[in-house]
């Protein structure tokens, strides 16, 4: 009875999507960003993939660290620039994930609900994202 009390917490879990993200399963490279109801990110050894990618991504680095990669400018016509900017991330007890980091126009803070993280992809929504002003 209890083994069977035991499948059914673990199945209704994975269903309804209690993922229990811990911090060392977001460390690395996430990149190559694809909206499908839900943004994924996949996991990588760097920000390049493929030399037809552009390197778009995140890396989630130990102690809240974190590095962007993204467009250096406000234009998003070809060719577009590409840099790495240094921020932070923290993971909240209810599995929010909170971004700060800097872009051309000021500084951004995102929020994440991470709904799944494997050892080949990322899976969040964006909850809310706030764009600061130079200052």
């Amino acid at each position: 009875m209890k083994a069977l009390l035991t499948f059914l917490l673990l199945c209704c879990s994975a269903v309804i999507g209690f993922s229990q993200v811990n911090e060392e399963q977001l460390l690395g490279y996430w990149v190559s960003p694809v909206y499908d109801s839900v943004y994924i990110l996949q996991k990588a050894e760097q920000f390049y993939l493929t030399e037809n990618d552009d390197g778009r991504g995140f890396q989630f680095l130990k102690d809240g660290k974190l590095i962007v990669r993204q467009n250096a400018g406000w234009c998003g016509t070809p060719p577009i620039s590409y840099e790495n900017v240094h921020g932070s991330w923290e993971l909240t007890k209810d599995e929010k994930l909170v971004l700060n980091y800097p872009y051309w126009g000021g500084k951004i803070r995102q929020v994440w609900q991470v709904e799944q993280v494997t050892s080949t992809q990322l899976t969040y929504q964006i909850l809310n994202t706030e764009y600061l002003q130079k200052e």
